[in-house]
Parts: C-alpha cells; structure tokens; sequence
C-alpha cells in the first residue's frame, strides 16, 4: 500500500514538472513569436528570445534569429539599392529637360528664319541636341539593367576626357537658351575671348554642366546675366541674387535643396554639375557679393602641365 502512496505521489510530481514545463515553454514560444512578429514588421531588431532553457526550443530560436537578419539586412539593401535608382532616375529626368529646351528654342528660330545657311545650321544644332538626349536614355537604360558593380567598374567603350573648345560649347549652350532668356526677360553680357580655350573632359559632361548652369540662371537671374569666359579656363556667370543669402549660395550644390525666397526649385541642375565637373578634376564656386549671385566654374586646361 505504502509502494502504491509513493508511486501516486511521485507521478503527480513528474505530472506537475511537466506542466510546469509546458506553460514555460507555452510562454516562450508565445514570446518568441511576438518578437519575430515585431522583427517582420521592421518594429524591432532585437532578436527573439526564449525563457526556457531547453535546447531544442533555444537552438530553433536561434536559427529563426539568423534568418531574421539575413532577411533584415537584404531588405535594407533594397532599400538603399531603391533610393540610389530613384536618384538618379530623378537627376536624369532633369537633365532631359534641358535638351529638349534647347530643341524648342531652335525650332523657334526655324520659324522665322528665312537664312537658309541659318537654318541647317539651327538643323545641325537640333540633332546635336537629340543626339545628346539619345545619350541620356541610353544612361538610364543602362543604369536599370546593370548591377552596382558593373556601374561602378567602368566603361570600356567610354573614350574619356578629350580636349575640347570650351568657347564653342559655351556659345552653343547659350545661344540655345535663347527662347527662355527672351521669356524670362534677361539680356545675357557675354564675354568670350576669340582665342581658343581647350579644356579637358568629355563633351557630354561639359553639355550637361554648362546646361544646369544656365538653367539655373534663367530661374533666378532678374533682368540680367553676365557670362565671362577666362584664359585660365574659368567661366564666371553672374546675376542679382534674388533674396538668395551666403547661406544659401553655400548650399545650392547640395542635393534637393530649396531656395525658399526664390522659385521654390532645389538645386538637383547645380548638384549634377558639382558632381560631373569635380569627376573632370574642376571646381564649382558659388558666392554672394553686394547682392550678386556669382558662379563660378573651374576647368582644367588641356595643355596644363602635369
């Protein structure tokens, strides 16, 4: 009888360590399955823990916990890989623009011009214009199909810098602004010396650098530009700063920044050209004197010496 007591009572004992057991494990599991609810949800990155220690239980926690990260860390990579696309896919949308405005203001021209030497020539300059928008697509095209990697490694068939005639290119860059300086009532004072500035860099980077320049000049410039052309391979463009401060001069290169006392546009144009001329080896420069705006671009010289 005493035997039959004893196995009765050691029974509710492995009865009750059992229960007890599973309500530890109940609630740790309950737990862990909270904390990884949270972890999927990007709430937390805290991994998931257990109260109980039984191992079997501790080691499938674990292994949940490195899944976890794997999956938090290729999340985030998308992430980051999203918002470079996104960025770039918005500094080409910009630099379409200004092609096409330069487009528009030669088909203006077309129409009244009855010179027929003029016209080829305003030709010429269109499909030099689409020509560079060709370009720009092509960019994004392969920026969507290409890895990180492959963006980052070079081109082979890119030919890289060459020296070109910074005066041409900057009269053509003007003259193709012609419409919208007329719009936004600005008589442009050019001084561009007869002799030739050869600079280093490739032509579609000197394009787009001199285009987001204008472009910004004809948003902020009031009633007058001054453009000036120097032997040494600077280019000075100036106008009334418009309520912009040294402050803001200082920013106007940064990404997405906003001019609030101007037209409310950010500075992506002066970004793109800080980014493309500093590839060249150059330099941007942009101040506030006596309620000037000055801009101030540094190429290198072809001929410089090494």
């Amino acid at each position: 009888m005493r035997l039959l007591i004893a196995l009765v009572v050691l029974l509710a004992i492995l009865v009750i360590i059992l229960t007890v057991k599973v309500a530890l494990l109940r609630k740790g599991f309950d737990e862990m399955t909270e904390s990884i609810e949270d972890q999927v949800r990007g709430n937390t990155g805290i991994p998931a823990h257990l109260t109980t220690s039984d191992p079997h239980a501790r080691k499938a926690c674990n292994t949940l916990n490195k899944e976890l990260k794997a999956l938090r860390e290729e999340r985030l990579r998308y992430e980051r890989d999203g918002k470079a696309v996104s960025s770039s896919v918005t500094a080409l949308s910009h630099d379409l623009r200004t092609p096409l405005t330069a487009v528009n203001a030669y088909l203006e021209l077309l129409e009244t011009e009855t010179d027929e030497d003029k016209r080829r020539e305003y030709l010429g300059r269109i499909r030099s214009r689409t020509e560079s928008l060709n370009a720009l697509t092509d960019d994004l095209y392969k920026y969507q199909t290409s890895s990180i990697e492959q963006r980052t490694s070079g081109d082979e068939d890119d030919l890289g810098p060459s020296s070109v005639a910074l005066n041409r290119f900057l009269e053509e860059c003007l003259l193709s602004f012609y419409a919208s300086f007329g719009k936004a009532g600005i008589e442009p004072e050019v001084d561009i010396p007869a002799k030739p500035v050869n600079i280093l860099i490739e032509p579609g980077d000197l394009n787009r650098i001199l285009e987001n320049v204008i472009s910004n000049a004809v948003k902020y410039a009031k009633g007058s530009l001054k453009v000036k052309l120097y032997d040494d391979g600077r280019v000075e463009f100036k106008n009334p700063a418009g309520g912009i401060t040294p402050v803001d001069a200082a920013k106007l290169t940064d990404k997405f920044f906003t001019v609030r006392s101007g037209t409310g546009s950010g500075g992506l144009g002066l970004y793109i050209a800080r980014d493309l001329i500093e590839k060249s080896g150059g330099s941007i420069d942009i101040s506030v004197k006596d309620e000037m705006l000055s801009i101030v671009l540094q190429f290198i010289l072809a001929d410089q010496p090494s």
